[in-house]
């Protein structure tokens, strides 16, 4: 019993101190690296070169001209812009400046005697060519106004002449047209006095008949409506002529609303006062002085009936059926009430069409008599006119003739005078023309002579002078592009030819390498193939894009260039810097297990070390063994088997027994 206890307190004792261990273990948090799992691979042992940076464009600038170097602007490594001076040449020492200031002087000298003398004989030559041109338009102007002047001379005459001719003509048929103008207005009168009274007659007679069809209408009129309140009344029993008609279905009638029927009798007592008092005083034949009376009369008695069977529709509308009153009588009596307002409406609207005629009849037998009381006014003075107009022209005949006759005379003295002042007018004009012309001539050979002289002065003293600014154009050595100054071979003083390299500068953005190999390793090259770069650590992926076919016959060596697949990185590259280049040698079928440079730990006496992660993500030491490296990766002979998980990355941060975890 006692053993029992005692195991029993053992095993708690134990179960305590793991679980305390385990909680202890939790708490601390796992430290993170970067780990590769072993797999046997095929080891490519790498060829190193060592390289320089180049740019891939870069050329050489040359002084134009020879002398000493005066100013130096820029430095190896400087960056320039294009066409900014890097250096000039002394233009002092070898007279350039004093030759350029003596010929631009002697230029604007010329120049300004050549303007001078241009702009004289141009003013010279401009009012001679405008007095020429002026000459020209007034000789023109002067024959042709002249010519004008002469040709209404003689329209004029003629014109004269013609209307002596017409005068003649005209006085026999005006006094003729005088005559029948007369005689004509006469007759017009009396024919439009017998038109105008036939007008008035077939007016008169028109009014006539509307008077019998109003009669006519009105007759028939006062039969339909005493028809429709006769109905009215027979249904309603509103007066005692139509007593107990509708008892059987008098209390079904306007039983929905009661006030319609109020309504309708109440319209049927306006309606029956006005057509009795239209009966209490009728005539079988009606005047012409009542037609116009009783017809308004009948139309105030139609739209009081109108007013009627539109309350009536309203009665029947609100009115109940029965099994004494079925819907059929009801369907009669809506049928009987729709056809008299049908009747009724086209009544209204007959009276109407009359009332519209004989109003227009009316109007048009007012506006009739005052167009012939107007137009018979006018032709009476149109008569009076014609009489005066006749005895006016009887009066101005003689003294017609007689006038015109004055003026034949008068119009041929003044054609004659016409002719003499032509004369004259166009034998000056045509001196002033000839006198202006040997002007022009004279000045445009002013202008040739003088000119010509000044001009090849000008042109000698414009060579001279463009030659020199060239020499100092030439004394300016000037960069061709936005590159940096790699090559500087002068300084201030130094003499200059030209064709010699002063300066070289190239494109620091675009880079490659250049190297020169021996033949033994040339083999090992090819076009495109991708090499491995090594610079502070950081690797280059580069492909060659030259490699010479010969080597060169002094050196003996092969000239290789290299560019960069990846230019952003090559951007952190310094030109004319040397960087090492790692070509794969040579690559055998075998495999082993290769891990990179940064698992790997070095101890004392050329021991290495890895760190495992092992189960339960600890870590642990492993001594291994290694054998040949490349130059990120050494191969492993002993110590590690396929599918061990090494720290490749952060394995300084940790120690053995750590908890890791993969870094994500």
């Amino acid at each position: 019993m006692k053993k029992i206890i005692a195991i029993s307190l053992i095993l708690l004792i134990l179960l305590s101190s793991c679980w305390t261990s385990t909680q202890l273990e939790d708490a601390v948090p796992p430290k993170y690296v970067k780990t590769e799992k072993l797999e046997k691979k095929v080891f490519s042992e790498d060829l190193k070169l060592t390289w320089k940076i180049a740019s891939a464009k870069e050329t050489s600038i040359s002084p134009q001209v020879s002398w000493i170097i005066k100013t130096l602007n820029y430095n190896i490594w400087d960056r320039v812009n294009a066409w900014d001076v890097l250096a000039t040449i002394d233009t002092q020492s070898n007279l350039t400046n004093i030759n350029l200031n003596n010929a631009l002087n002697s230029y604007n000298n010329t120049l300004s005697i050549y303007n001078l003398t241009k702009e004289s004989v141009e003013k010279d030559l401009e009012t001679a060519k405008l007095q020429y041109e002026n000459a020209v338009t007034n000789r023109d102007n002067t024959y042709k106004t002249t010519e004008k002047q002469l040709e209404l001379a003689k329209e004029q005459l003629a014109s004269v002449q013609t209307q002596k001719s017409n005068t003649s003509k005209t006085v026999d048929s005006t006094l003729t047209l005088s005559k029948a103008t007369l005689d004509n207005a006469k007759l017009t009168l009396e024919n439009f006095k017998k038109t105008s009274t036939d007008s008035i007659n077939s007016l008169e007679t028109k009014k006539e008949n509307l008077y019998n069809t109003i009669r006519s209408t009105v007759t028939s009129s006062l039969s339909s409506v005493n028809s429709a309140l006769t109905f009215v009344d027979t249904t309603l029993w509103i007066t005692d002529e139509n007593k107990n008609l509708n008892d059987s279905y008098e209390i079904f009638l306007s039983a929905k609303n009661t006030e319609s029927k109020v309504n309708a009798e109440a319209s049927f007592g306006k309606a029956n006062a006005v057509y009795q008092s239209i009966m209490s005083t009728w005539d079988e034949w009606l005047s012409d002085d009542e037609v116009e009376t009783y017809f308004s009369k009948i139309q105030d008695l139609v739209s009081k009936t109108t007013t009627l069977y539109n309350y009536m529709t309203d009665v029947l509308n609100n009115s109940v059926t029965s099994t004494t009153f079925p819907d059929s009588s009801l369907s009669g009596l809506k049928t009987t009430t729709a056809t008299n307002k049908w009747t009724i409406l086209w009544l209204k609207s007959s009276l109407v069409a009359l009332q519209w005629q004989l109003s227009d009849l009316e109007n048009t037998i007012i506006s009739t008599k005052n167009n012939i009381d107007t137009q018979q006014a006018t032709l009476e003075q149109a008569l009076i006119i014609a009489e005066s107009s006749y005895n006016n022209t009887v009066a101005n005949t003689n003294t017609s003739l007689d006038s015109v006759s004055s003026s034949e005379s008068t119009t041929k003295t003044q054609l004659e005078n016409t002719i003499a002042n032509i004369e004259a007018s166009r034998a000056l004009a045509d001196n002033n023309l000839k006198i202006a012309e040997n002007s022009y001539n004279s000045a445009n050979a002013k202008y040739d002579t003088q000119l010509l002289s000044t001009k090849t002065q000008l042109d000698s003293i414009t060579w001279q002078k463009d030659l020199v600014e060239q020499q100092l154009s030439n004394s300016i050595i000037k960069a061709p592009f936005d590159w940096i100054i790699t090559v500087k071979n002068v300084e201030v003083w130094t003499l200059v030819s030209p064709w010699m390299q002063a300066f070289g500068i190239a494109n620091n953005v675009i880079k490659i390498v250049k190297i020169d190999v021996n033949a033994e390793n040339i083999k090992y090259l090819s076009l495109w193939k991708e090499v491995m770069l090594d610079k502070n650590w950081e690797i280059f992926s580069w492909s060659i894009s030259a490699l010479a076919l010969a080597a060169d016959p002094n050196t003996k060596l092969y000239k290789v260039e290299v560019r960069f697949s990846n230019e952003m990185k090559a951007s952190d590259l310094v030109l004319w810097d040397f960087i090492d280049v790692y070509v794969t040698k040579e690559n055998t079928t075998d495999k082993f297990l290769i891990i990179p440079f940064s698992s790997l730990i070095a101890h004392s006496n050329w021991d290495y070390s890895v760190y495992v992660m092992w189960s339960w993500s600890l870590v642990e030491s492993r001594k291994i063994q290694i054998w040949s490296s490349n130059s990120h990766e050494v191969v492993v002979t002993d110590w590690l088997i396929e599918w061990d998980r090494v720290i490749i990355g952060w394995s300084l941060s940790v120690e053995i027994g750590d908890k890791v975890e993969e870094m994500k």
